[in-house]
């Protein structure tokens, strides 16, 4: 279908205009790859330059702008301005494609938070204010509202695409759909996950131990021998109350996550559908090798929304379905690979300390110093700055020749009075850093760079060099997240780490323990 209309004109008289057009996340390139998820027949009017994320216009809907963002599985494709003049008038308020392109998976604080955090930059407002004379653009102010109310009104079932959205082998969203309504025959093996993958399948035992650990119910209703070793199902419930509870202080849904990186950080360490443990095996009084562990889980308020592994799992077992559930699966590896056929068998259980955040602390120079009150025992602890230097990494560090990475970080050295050891205390950057961006090798102007501001989602290449922190001496040492230019303040959020169970064994066989 041939698109002929003054405002499908405005495009290709963007196109040659003489600006770093990836200034606003619209790369202009001269192919125009394509992945499994881009619409039959897309033409292509720009890239975000990170994740395969492309924009374009399909035939069948003439004029409308589309998003096509290949991570986001099983919606990659959806719109996000009615013509190319509406895109530029919503760039004049927000700046960078990356704002309509990630405006579905935001709430409206969100979306504020973003623009708030990532105003628009003297060089996004020159190409902007290029647009705004040549094309006589008025902005659009709620990029928000205008995004969502088209989206609404939009049905995504009417998209075409080509065959390869439809081959698992391109697209294993697709196969997950075709399968979601036939469930497959239950069976266990050591390496398959919660899917019969590796060709073996384990002999299931039936154990039926039920027990408490600090106060929540747990039960481990079978184990599985294997060639390889043994493969526990260990599965915990979680009180509808306690669920509640914690959506309600961060006021959230089922599935949706908090934009704030240290936020969200946090929401993960209190969520009770994390049970983030380590569990050792001992059969026969011989200790097995821990070979690898997984989990999912069943929340009765998602519905059909529950994966397909928790459905089987609730169904094989007789879980009680109006309940919430932690399906864990934990695989050990037999002694000196010889297998052994059971007759004692202990887990020993391990809660790992949960993340608790104290306030962001921010530090400028050696001799900074700032009382942190630990967030759960209430002590007051004195941190000081004795060591700071701007360090860049080793040229060479990163292999990619497309890609520019962010090299500058800050080292810094604190003491911390009363002291923690480093299990139970360390700084993180309150950011990811800089993203990678990709070079832009030449153009109509010769070499430049592409800058890719405020893009979030998956990355080229690393975004946070390190989160932890070592102990020297009375030094508690740490580094900041990878920028592109050298910082000269560092915001850091402290972080303590509590123990909040004492370790357990189980007896699941005989008389261990």
């Amino acid at each position: 279908m041939k698109i002929c209309s003054e405002q499908t004109d405005l495009y290709p008289a963007f196109r040659r205009m003489r600006i770093r057009h990836g200034d606003i996340g619209l790369e202009q390139r001269k192919n125009e790859a394509t992945y499994f998820c881009t619409p039959r027949g897309a033409e292509i009017l720009g890239w975000a330059g990170v994740d395969g994320i492309h924009y374009c216009r399909i035939p069948e809907f003439g004029e409308m702008i589309f998003a096509v963002s290949p991570m986001n599985t099983p919606e990659c494709v959806r719109p996000i301005a009615k013509n190319f003049r509406d895109l530029l008038c919503l760039l004049l308020t927000c700046g960078d494609m990356a704002v309509p392109e990630q405006c579905p998976g935001w709430e409206r604080e969100q979306y504020d938070a973003f623009l708030r955090d990532y105003p628009i930059t003297e060089a996004q407002r020159s190409v902007l204010d290029k647009l705004r004379t040549k094309f006589a653009l008025q902005p659009i102010e709620d990029v928000y509202g205008y995004v969502k109310a088209l989206q609404a009104e939009f049905d995504p079932g009417a998209i075409p695409y080509t065959e390869d959205y439809y081959d698992i082998d391109m697209n294993p969203a697709a196969g997950r759909r075709e399968t979601e309504e036939t469930p497959a025959p239950w069976a266990v093996s050591f390496r398959g996950g919660f899917g019969n993958t590796d060709g073996t399948t384990g002999r299931e035992i039936p154990v039926g131990r039920d027990f408490l650990w600090n106060g929540e119910f747990w039960t481990v209703p079978a184990i599985y021998l294997c060639e390889e070793g043994i493969v526990v199902d260990c599965l915990a419930r979680v009180e509808s109350a306690v669920m509640e509870a914690f959506l309600e202080k961060w006021q959230l849904n089922y599935g949706e996550e908090p934009g704030d990186d240290a936020l969200a950080a946090q929401m993960q360490a209190e969520n009770p559908l994390e049970a983030d443990f380590d569990g050792t095996l001992s059969a026969n009084g011989v200790k097995l090798r821990s070979a690898y562990g997984c989990g999912v889980s069943w929340v009765p308020a998602l519905g059909d929304g529950n994966s397909r592994e928790a459905r089987a799992m609730v169904e094989h077992y007789g879980l009680d379905k109006t309940k919430i559930w932690c399906l864990h699966r934990r695989s050990y590896r037999f002694a000196d690979g010889v297998e052994t056929v059971p007759t004692t068998l202990s887990m020993y259980l391990v809660r790992r300390p949960r993340t608790c955040l104290g306030d962001p602390v921010l530090f400028s120079a050696v001799g900074d110093r700032v009382t942190l009150t630990h967030p759960v025992t209430g002590v007051q602890h004195l941190l000081c700055v004795k060591e700071m230097e701007q360090k860049e990494l080793p040229a060479g560090i990163f292999q990619r020749e497309d890609m520019e990475f962010p090299t500058h970080y800050t080292a810094v050295s604190c003491t911390l009075e009363p002291d923690l050891p480093c299990t139970e205390f360390m700084l993180r950057d309150t950011g990811a850093g800089d993203r990678p961006r990709p070079k832009r090798v030449s153009g109509d102007f010769g070499p430049e760079m592409m800058a890719s501001i405020g893009i979030i989602g998956g990355a080229d290449g690393p975004t946070m060099i390190l989160s932890g922190g070592e102990d020297r001496g009375e030094l508690h040492s740490f580094c900041s997240a990878p920028r592109f230019a050298p910082q000269k303040r560092v915001r850091l959020c402290p972080v303590f780490l509590v123990k909040t169970a004492e370790d357990i064994c189980v007896a699941l066989m005989g008389e261990d323990c």
